[in-house]
């Protein structure tokens, strides 16, 4: 076996069995994450995966349609092992979107505009979360009651992984959105430059990325609330005036 992908396979089985032990502290934990997390995540990442496709399509490139990605059919966005890490680690994947550049307008600028459609999507869906839990009278976070309804549940859990998603991926790191975001503010020069670092340093920033995942949790924590409070507020402001 190759010594360098068994390293690989070691630390990743090491960080896998770390997330894990801190993740979950009873079965009843671990079930109900199971049971509300799982249609909470696949609607997360099926509808983040679609406006990514969905904005390629808009500017030009039909490699997404092609491809069957321009759908809201799950099977066509979720991949197993990314789904199921995320229900026990708290971090996975789905299926990346694909798009030639050759057909984009500007490439730099519309690649940039597409990547930031995946978070948009998930700040959209947890500001909708939180205009029907206002409608319907419920809470849904930490001052939730204690047993609270499978509806709550659902909603909070629904409500939580779309803002914690859409500020995950707005990180600018490498293969995240938020880098090809950061890359669509850059100069040609400056462009070609960090596009150069991030083929060149791939491996590393996605190690880097984990470090930051596992050992400071706390940080993407502190982000996540500073993006949601606004939205929140101005989720229950607007449904103030919705009439149902």
């Amino acid at each position: 076996m190759n010594p360098l992908l068994l390293r690989q396979g070691i630390f990743m089985a090491i960080l896998l069995l770390a997330m894990v032990s801190g993740r979950f502290t009873n079965i009843e934990q671990l079930k109900q994450t199971i049971v509300f997390g799982l249609p909470a995540v696949v609607i997360a990442l099926t509808l983040h995966e679609f406006a990514h496709a969905f904005a390629a399509d808009r500017f030009g490139d039909p490699t997404p349609r092609l491809q069957g990605r321009l759908s809201l059919d799950i099977r066509k966005h979720i991949e197993p092992v990314g789904l199921i890490l995320f229900i026990f680690t708290g971090f996975g994947w789905a299926k990346p979107v694909m798009t030639d550049t050759r057909n984009l307008k500007n490439p730099k600028t519309d690649m940039a505009l597409i990547a930031l459609a995946g978070p948009l999507m998930n700040i959209f869906l947890f500001a909708i979360t939180i205009m029907i839990a206002s409608k319907l009278k419920i809470g849904i976070d930490e001052t939730s009651p204690l047993q609270p309804s499978k509806l709550t549940m659902l909603l909070y859990y629904v409500a939580n992984y779309n803002i914690s998603f859409a500020v995950f991926n707005l990180l600018p790191i490498p293969p995240l959105d938020g880098s090809k975001i950061f890359k669509g503010f850059l100069s040609t020069k400056f462009y070609l430059k960090y596009s150069e670092f991030e083929f060149k340093y791939q491996g590393f920033l996605t190690m880097g990325l984990l470090a930051i995942i596992f050992f400071m949790p706390g940080v993407i924590g502190s982000l996540i609330e500073i993006i949601a409070e606004p939205v929140a507020i101005a989720s229950l402001y607007i449904a103030s005036y919705f009439p149902f």
